[in-house]
């Protein structure tokens, strides 16, 4: 691996060398006018609300994690096979990526602070259709929606980073991912416990009253979005997502990386349940469910991470996270019969994925300032789409070898981002990235 020396510290932020301004020039701005314009929309953005939007994008994320503990619940009540009713999880993961590439780029057109309260409203009644849905059809609809609908984190990161100064940045953006990595675990605790006490429905009315609750917050709270606003259609701002991924190399390096690191953790993660339910540990499910709580150790050291890239090299904390996540896999392939073994290497994987999604975060948003949101609706539309390609990975490999399958396909995968993060790439550094 190349290591820069210090950087120079300038007003422009990184950019490729494929003279991205030449070919996205109807759509971008110029890094240096594109860091202005940041610049003078910045405000300096208080504690408590960095906290409003952190707690918003966890609650958001959470609606969809509610499903995977009900889903048994689910199948009874409509006296259909888990298979059947596992549809949900799937379309709700469809949805969320569909969102992502045609409702995300809005904000560049329409006021992002309305957008996200608009979106609210739209889930939250995605939401009721859930609790209300009185066939599997329409439930498996609903879901889809409640994941079209459910990308309001997606929203609210780039604007928390719009409303912030260059040089609190990764601090803030790795603050508020903290919420949104936070919300999904914490959120199978709790529907777990509605649905077994209450029932599922009522999980998901309890979720309905949040987004409402929450919408009516954010109206509160969220201050006035001043970013300047693209006169484009809605089409050109969709068929600009092409020409960004072709033209810029530090996305291109970053939606590959978060790809190839999302697929890792989900081939290991889908497929946790199945290792601690068999030999030696002959786990409940009750165990299994409890597990997922190690993943909450990674979004606290995510803060760390961003305070960091605020004042060091984010490449830099990425290649680091990438050697992390590598060491886990192959830690857990060596030691995951004893107990302790398993729970350390998920500590070390949870902290290495959460550390590289700051850290990629970071360096998307030292890019075009006027194209975040399509920049962050590129780069986690990858992130899902491994993840997808994980959990298939995960599951065939697990058929076919058992727990050596499975780290062996993580390994694998994480050898290939290594090796895409050391090939030399024509990225012009201009700033602490």
């Amino acid at each position: 691996m190349r290591r820069r020396g210090n950087p120079v510290q300038t007003n422009v932020a990184e950019t490729s060398t494929l003279k991205s301004s030449e070919k996205v020039t109807p759509v971008v701005a110029t890094s240096a006018e594109a860091t202005t314009s940041a610049t003078s929309h910045a405000t300096t953005i208080t504690t408590g609300l960095i906290w409003v939007m952190t707690i918003a994008c966890g609650l958001a994320e959470a609606n969809q994690a509610y499903a995977q503990p009900l889903l048994a619940d689910m199948g009874r009540s409509f006296g259909v096979s888990i298979n059947e009713i596992g549809l949900t999880n799937t379309l709700s993961l469809f949805g969320y990526a569909v969102g992502l590439l045609l409702i995300v780029p809005l904000g560049e057109k329409y006021n992002q602070r309305r957008l996200i309260i608009v979106m609210l409203g739209a889930v939250a009644l995605a939401l009721a259709c859930m609790a209300t849905a009185p066939m599997v059809p329409l439930l498996l609809i609903a879901s889809g929606m409640v994941g079209l609908t459910g990308i309001v984190s997606e929203l609210i990161i780039p604007f928390a980073a719009r409303l912030t100064a260059t040089s609190e940045r990764g601090r803030v953006v790795g603050t508020v991912l903290c919420g949104l990595f936070l919300g999904a675990p914490l959120a199978g605790i709790l529907s777990g416990f509605i649905g077994k006490h209450f029932g599922w429905r009522t999980m998901y009315w309890i979720a309905t009253t949040v987004m409402i609750i929450l919408a009516v917050v954010l109206r509160l709270l969220l201050p006035a979005d001043r970013s300047d606003k693209k006169e484009l259609h809605y089409l050109e701002l969709l068929g600009s997502l092409w020409g960004l991924l072709r033209s810029e190399i530090v996305l291109q390096e970053v939606s590959i990386l978060s790809f190839l690191v999302y697929g890792a953790f989900n081939a290991f993660w889908v497929t946790l349940s199945f290792s601690l339910s068999s030999s030696p540990y002959h786990f409940g499910s009750d165990v299994v469910g409890l597990f997922g709580l190690l993943s909450i150790v990674g979004p606290l050291v995510g803060l760390f991470v961003g305070k960091f890239t605020d004042h060091g090299d984010a490449r830099y904390a990425s290649g680091i996270a990438l050697v992390v996540i590598f060491l886990s896999f192959v830690f857990m392939w060596f030691v995951s019969q004893w107990l302790i073994g398993l729970l350390v290497g998920t500590i070390l994987l949870s902290i290495g994925v959460q550390s590289s999604l700051v850290a990629n975060e970071t360096r998307i948003y030292r890019l075009h300032s006027g194209a975040w949101n399509r920049l962050n609706s590129i780069h986690i539309f990858l992130f899902v789409m491994g993840g997808s390609l994980g959990s298939m990975l995960g599951t065939l490999s697990w058929s076919i070898a058992k727990r050596d399958g499975v780290y062996a396909t993580a390994c694998l995968l994480m050898l290939v981002a290594l090796g895409f993060y050391i090939v030399p790439k024509n990225i012009a550094i201009s700033s602490n990235l």
